[in-house]
């Protein structure tokens, strides 16, 4: 079932932090690289993380997380940004490894795509890095095309390299 979280409470703080455990572990050597404590540096980033998402992120009427939820458990989620209108940006698309290869990802994403369609003609912007070929996958599997243009990165305001950019458009009948 696809949940839309426009303010994140306590509760679902750890559902999410559990989701992306995996790229806040990666995170650490980024943000901390003097922690050499797994542990320490996970709940540092996790912590940091949801108060970004808390304090700015969901601070914004259009920006939101979405979430897949499967029998009660989160596990999968992805933060989605209105650029201006009929234009969006999709990132952080990221599943559990407990639930990835079950097309988890792919459910979400189409549904976030099945809830704009009501509103009519839309774009959605995403990008994945060239080594990621289940994302690279998932995205084209949603309907996404390869684009040939410089990324630009929404949430951080600048342009990134070494990525595969990507877009979704849909024209309503």
């Amino acid at each position: 079932m696809l949940l839309k979280i426009t303010e994140l409470v306590d509760e679902n703080s750890k559902k999410l932090m559990d989701i992306y455990r995996e790229s806040n572990i990666d995170n650490i050597k980024h943000f901390y690289p003097k922690i050499t404590d797994m542990e320490i540096g996970r709940r540092k980033v996790e912590k940091d993380y949801v108060n970004y998402l808390k304090n700015d992120f969901l601070t914004d009427s259009d920006r939101c997380c979405y979430v897949w939820e499967e029998n009660g458990i989160w596990v999968s989620a992805l933060r989605f940004y209105k650029i201006k209108d009929k234009l969006y940006y999709l990132e952080a698309l990221e599943t559990h490894p407990d639930y990835r290869k079950k097309g988890f990802a792919e459910k979400l994403i189409c549904g976030v795509i099945d809830k704009l369609k009501s509103d009519g003609d839309f774009e959605i912007k995403s990008y994945t890095g060239k080594k990621n070929i289940a994302s690279q996958m998932t995205h084209e599997k949603c309907g996404f095309k390869r684009i040939e243009e410089r990324v630009f990165n929404y949430s951080i305001n600048e342009y990134v390299e070494n990525v595969i950019n990507y877009i979704y458009s849909y024209e309503a009948h």
